[in-house]
């Protein structure tokens, strides 16, 4: 049975320069996102202007010290309205928004799905054979409430997605990869 939940995208970045605004460039194209929130854990380079005038529908938020990945996403889902948080790593390669709204439709049919991990297909062979392109890739789509847990026990810098993984694992969540 399709619903039509809400979906708020965070984009966690630091120091990403033109990498970013190719990754926003797709973003930004996805129909089916209600709001896109950018979280600058401290670069160098403030680039807050520079997003808003290319892309003004993008809520920007400028953390005024690093934090790590775990903090600059913390961040943006305080601020989401979304049911859904979509995870979006800054640096992608090749992202296509079509994929990004099939797999939000995907999602929207199975709301029995506490979420959804987005596999890299291109991921080199030891990366597959471990699994690291589904455990790790930080593309993925999980419920806001399910995040906000597992906030709950500290994370830091880069360990996010082994603890929203140890977190699905643990609370016996349904978990899928497309």
């Amino acid at each position: 049975m399709k619903t039509k939940s809400q979906v708020s995208c965070v984009i966690p970045f630091y120091n990403e320069g033109e990498r970013l605004f190719q990754v926003l460039e797709e973003v930004v194209k996805i129909r089916n996102v209600v709001e896109i929130i950018c979280v600058d854990d401290a670069s160098d380079e403030d680039q807050t202007v520079k997003i808003q005038e290319r892309f003004p529908i993008i809520h920007v938020i400028r953390l005024p010290e690093n934090q790590g990945k775990a903090g600059a996403v913390r961040a943006g889902v305080a601020k989401a309205v979304g049911e859904y948080i979509l995870l979006i790593d800054a640096d992608l390669q090749n992202l296509q928004h079509k994929e990004i709204e099939k797999a939000i439709t995907a999602l929207q049919y199975y709301p029995d799905v506490d979420m959804l991990i987005l596999r890299r297909m291109n991921a080199n062979l030891y990366v597959k054979l471990n699994r690291a392109d589904t455990l790790f890739t930080g593309e993925r789509i999980l419920r806001k409430t399910d995040l906000e847990k597992v906030y709950e026990e500290e994370i830091r810098g880069w360990q996010l997605e082994s603890a929203i993984n140890n977190y699905m694992i643990e609370h016996d969540k349904k978990v899928y990869w497309m």
